[in-house]
């Protein structure tokens, strides 16, 4: 198998899943035992699920820790504070796009921090210095503004141009 960007976010929305859902958990967790077996054999710097023990793939709980690897780590109380913004969001739209530019562009909070600010001259949003200063508040931007920032993100091209 090889390795591929858009697993660890996969992985995580999975991991999510399962732990707000148990019918999810019934669903998937053979799913995931699977995919824990092959990717078994990757480097343990590519595979953070080397980290657990195998008995251990059943219990939710004990998958729920893997730490997310974006280039600027989040600790524990930026994560609580991201998951409550993303859990009172009223805007799922503005919730699916911050996702997708997770996902499927890569963005980080360094580069998510510019896109935003990038937006917000864009659509004519005053912003503060400190708006986009952590990932739960430009959540939290995004939902407030989603209005008027939904218009500009239909034909934005995002190109990431990360050297490789």
């Amino acid at each position: 198998m090889f390795h591929n960007p858009t697993l660890f976010p996969a992985v995580t929305k999975i991991i999510e899943l399962l732990s707000t859902s148990s019918e999810a958990a019934t669903i998937l967790r053979p799913h995931l035992s699977n995919l824990r077996d092959e990717l078994h054999g990757l480097p343990v710097k590519d595979n953070l699920l080397n980290q657990f023990n195998p008995q251990e793939i059943h219990n939710v709980a004990n998958i729920g820790g893997i730490v997310d690897n974006h280039e600027d780590e989040v600790n524990l109380e930026e994560r609580r504070l991201l998951q409550e913004a993303k859990e009172s969001m009223t805007n799922m739209g503005a919730l699916q796009y911050l996702e997708k530019l997770q996902s499927e562009y890569h963005l980080n909070t360094a580069r998510l921090r510019q896109f935003s600010a990038v937006l917000a001259g864009k659509c004519g949003i005053e912003t503060q210095s400190t708006q986009f200063k952590s990932l739960d508040g430009i959540y939290r931007w995004f939902d407030t503004n989603w209005e008027i920032i939904e218009p500009f993100t239909v034909g934005i091209l995002i190109v990431n141009c990360e050297p490789k």
